[in-house]
């Protein structure tokens, strides 16, 4: 819908003769269409909405469509370059990409759990207690959600919707998924300062905090297949190390594979395709030679070697 929009404003600002155009949005045709305004062929852009099947949504629906109205407009200015163009497009959707999520999960938080609810501590019956806020980070922006907070006899509080969910803190799992590959890349000041412009505040004590912690939470689950050897196929476990420079000093990073492969004969013509590629696995640690140990077994162990 971004792609679209931007190109109807770049090719009605180069045209001089009135034209129409649709466009889909929100699930409904709309009409962008250039008129004539205070006697001059200024350009003048215009969205409607006849009506919105979902009755919930369509006060929302009209303010979308209010705002892009005065988008539009706005874009009409003649004094506008394609990269002015451009920013105030790409916020302007931006904004109603952060609108349109908070509205469509607001709808789904605040509706009680169907069924009985058992508390995690207790066990016991839990209750319809009261509503709470919180807020959550997207990659739209962050969004504000109503949920219900359900209470046991024992005075235990739980939110069904947030185990539900399974939210990584106040973000959702997409922003987990791009703050842990910012820092693989960069620092985590420069990492900080690149999520910033995707419109993703945090610090970088923060991030670091964050990614130390989900990294630690998913070397310790059980994320790896077993896999098992074909015929004359060998298991080969490999290990190196080298000296990096972090926060804390210069430390020796080990990185460990384990790899099934089949064993290639040297001086041989009749050489089996390797197998390597698609069965090799990684572990790395900063810890100390026995802590990388333990993770290398375990690795061994999770892929079929024990």
């Amino acid at each position: 819908m971004q792609q679209q929009i931007f190109q109807g404003c770049v090719k009605f600002l180069s045209q001089e003769c009135t034209e129409y155009r649709s466009c889909l949005v929100l699930g409904k045709m709309v009409s962008f269409y250039k008129t004539e305004f205070l006697s001059e062929r200024i350009p003048m852009f215009s969205i409607s909405l006849a009506s919105c099947e979902v009755k919930e949504f369509r006060e929302d629906a009209n303010h979308f469509v209010e705002k892009i109205n005065n988008v539009l407009q706005t874009l009409s200015s003649d004094s506008l370059y394609v990269d002015a163009m451009e920013i105030l497009v790409f916020e302007t959707m931006r904004s109603l990409g952060q609108m349109m999520l908070e509205m469509v999960v607001l709808k789904h938080s605040v509706e009680q759990v169907s069924g009985s609810v058992e508390c995690p501590q207790c066990q016991q019956a839990c209750r319809p207690y009261r509503k709470r806020e919180r807020r959550i980070t997207t990659l739209c922006g962050v969004i504000r959600v109503d949920r219900w907070v359900y209470r046991c006899a024992s005075g235990h509080y739980h939110f069904p919707w947030d185990t539900k969910e399974k939210l990584k803190g106040q973000y959702t799992h997409r922003v987990a998924e791009v703050m842990c590959r910012m820092p693989a890349r960069l620092d985590f000041r420069e990492a900080a300062e690149e999520l910033f412009r995707q419109g993703i505040e945090v610090s970088r004590t923060t991030l670091n905090q964050n990614v130390r912690e989900w990294s630690k939470a998913l070397r310790d689950s059980q994320q790896v297949e077993t896999q098992k050897l074909e015929a004359n196929q060998r298991w080969y476990v490999s290990c190196d190390g080298c000296h990096t420079n972090s926060q804390e000093g210069w430390k020796e990073t080990k990185v460990g594979c384990i790899y099934r492969d089949y064993p290639q004969p040297p001086n041989s013509s009749d050489v089996t395709p390797s197998a390597r590629t698609p069965s090799i696995r990684y572990v790395a640690e900063r810890e100390n030679a026995a802590h990388f140990g333990k993770a290398l077994y375990k690795l061994a162990t999770q892929s079929g070697i024990y």
